[in-house]
């Protein structure tokens, strides 16, 4: 019944990161989500375990609350707490008091029902109510708020009105870049992949790998052999992880991939929802291609499918990189929220 219930939910909302809904909220990412967690080898143990948490008010259930509970280590979290995107409660009335009427009951049961626990629940909006809720109940919780940004394209009837909203300088950079492009004849592609097609997996190596080799340079790491064998261990994991098993799963999963002569350039991964809210959880620029922009002209041309295809709102996840402001993001705090112990 669950399924069905979700469904309506996610029927009724109207999501967004500025109302504290995402892509994670939904059904189609907690079904795929859960499946791949009742595979792995801690749940057939009993290590681990889903608990749906839901709340119902005059016999109808408003809320469900999805929570990570690891008996060993005793801690409960958001099952998708390692996506970038905003994550909360699934509830189609946050802007109401029922989602304050629900989010008290949730934290309610947690506070009882998990005792002893720890509690890491992370990225969440700072106003959402259930956000509001921990702090009330837990005065000791620890807060770490962080700046997400997201661009609200339904603000703008076309690409052209949006183009038109970025500073001067901005649009300027923009058509020196395609012109320079132009002008030396560079052979740029842009790739949308998609479960009906499908990126080989050589293809994907080399997304991982650009990736990972990008987070080794915004660590500051050396190019070792010991890093080297990190880096391809992380690819390893990642090509049979969620994010690419999500694409071969999930019609909501698009990869987007700028080449610039027939070479990966920069790369994003998209989770779309049936509202048209866009989430990027994964984006990589190849600093070998810095002349060419790639990073930009992949947010470009992404940023015109989506105006094609009726994407409502484009979130940018957390980080407060200065292209996202530069492409019109609208900041919204998110934050961590953690207990060593509850009760």
């Amino acid at each position: 019944p669950i399924a069905d219930i979700w469904t309506d939910i996610d029927r009724d909302t109207i999501q967004s990161p500025s109302t504290g809904h995402t892509f994670y909220q939904t059904l189609p990412w907690n079904r795929f989500v859960d499946s791949r967690y009742r595979r792995s080898l801690p749940f057939r143990m009993g290590i681990k375990r889903i608990d749906y948490l839901t709340v119902t008010i005059d016999d109808r259930t408003v809320a469900i609350l999805p929570l990570l509970v690891s008996t060993i280590g005793k801690k409960i979290e958001f099952i998708s707490w390692k996506t970038a995107g905003c994550n909360n409660m699934t509830c189609a009335h946050e802007a109401d008091d029922i989602a304050d009427t629900a989010a008290k009951a949730l934290i309610k049961h947690i506070a009882t029902a998990y005792r002893g626990y720890r509690l890491k629940l992370f990225d969440m909006p700072v106003g959402s109510s259930l956000a509001k809720a921990l702090c009330d109940t837990f005065p000791d919780i620890k807060v770490m708020p962080r700046s997400s940004f997201h661009i609200p394209l339904d603000n703008f009837a076309t690409y052209d009105d949006y183009f038109k909203s970025l500073s001067s300088h901005q649009r300027q950079n923009l058509r020196t870049l395609y012109n320079h492009v132009a002008k030396n004849n560079t052979r740029v592609e842009l790739k949308i992949f998609d479960r009906d097609n499908l990126p080989d997996d050589s293809y994907m190596r080399r997304v991982w790998d650009l990736y990972f080799m990008r987070k080794a340079i915004w660590r500051n790491k050396r190019q070792g052999i010991v890093n080297s064998i990190v880096r391809r261990v992380e690819i390893a994991r990642e090509m049979s992880g969620e994010k690419t098993e999500s694409l071969r799963a999930l019609t909501e999963t698009r990869l987007f991939a700028i080449e610039v002569d027939g070479n990966l350039a920069a790369f994003l991964l998209m989770y779309l929802d049936s509202h048209g809210n866009a989430v990027i959880p994964k984006l990589a620029i190849h600093p070998d291609y810095q002349r060419q922009s790639p990073g930009n002209l992949l947010l470009v041309e992404t940023l015109r499918w989506c105006f094609d295809n009726n994407v409502r709102d484009f979130d940018l996840s957390r980080g407060d990189e200065v292209y996202k402001r530069r492409f019109g993001g609208v900041e919204e705090q998110i934050a961590r929220y953690s207990l060593p112990r509850i009760g």
